[in-house]
């Protein structure tokens, strides 16, 4: 990993609800355990509330992306695979895309 590169977290929920606030709260926290793990600090956090994860047009994913793309971004942390998407191919994709851009995805061993 490249150290000058920013540590980001993506966090997404299905629905703005209350419960969803505590959701995405859930995930912070679970990013932020394993980013003590990894001896790392999250620099920046995304997250997509009330967004479905049947597709990956999302506006922080997509800004996760261009972060990516632009350099910006050297790992990001996630709670559950499942934050990503939730169609198996689209993870796939997602995942490849990130590896393309030389980003390493960490995900939490409890997911």
């Amino acid at each position: 990993m490249n150290t000058n590169k920013i540590v980001a977290c993506y966090c997404r929920s299905a629905s703005a609800a209350n419960d969803d606030s505590s959701q995405i709260d859930r995930q912070r926290s679970e990013s932020q355990e394993l980013a003590k793990e990894h001896q790392l600090s999250i620099e920046r956090f995304y997250i997509d509330e009330g967004v479905s994860g049947l597709t990956l047009n999302r506006p922080e994913f997509e800004r996760l992306i261009q972060d990516c793309k632009n350099g910006e971004i050297g790992t990001v942390l996630i709670s559950d695979i499942a934050r990503i998407a939730r169609d198996r191919t689209l993870v796939e994709v997602a995942l490849g895309i990130f590896q393309h851009l030389g980003v390493q995805v960490l995900v939490c061993a409890k997911s």
